[in-house]
């Protein structure tokens, strides 16, 4: 009896474990990260040699507003950076890139990039 409820802690412990740590949450400026890198490489020239700058290293930032019309909270984040690519000609290019995420109700929907 001792060896199952040893075994049954150990499987509880893994499964908070994995819901605090292993699931990313929609919203979190990690998401927010990987979401406007992702976007950002796919519109790249050479996508494949794109060194982005770290998440420490971005401009992550949030606004709240009040509609008066409403009273409903709204948020937008910025997420800002640099990335590293091959432009067409094969020379290597730092730019400057962007990403604007708006909130719409319970979603958050990526609103423009500019690279």
């Amino acid at each position: 009896m001792y060896k199952f409820t040893k075994i049954i802690k150990y499987c509880f412990l893994l499964a908070c474990l994995f819901f605090a740590y292993g699931c990313k949450k929609t919203g979190t400026k990690a998401h927010l990260y990987e979401t406007c890198v992702d976007t950002v490489r796919s519109r790249l020239k050479a996508p494949a040699t794109a060194i982005f700058s770290s998440m420490s290293e971005s401009y992550i930032n949030q606004k709240i507003k009040t509609y008066p019309n409403d009273g409903v909270l709204r948020a937008s984040w910025t997420v800002s950076g640099v990335v590293d690519s091959q432009n067409s000609f094969g020379a290597l290019i730092r730019s400057d890139f962007s990403c604007t995420f708006k909130q719409w109700k319970k979603e958050i929907k990526l609103e423009k990039v500019n690279i």
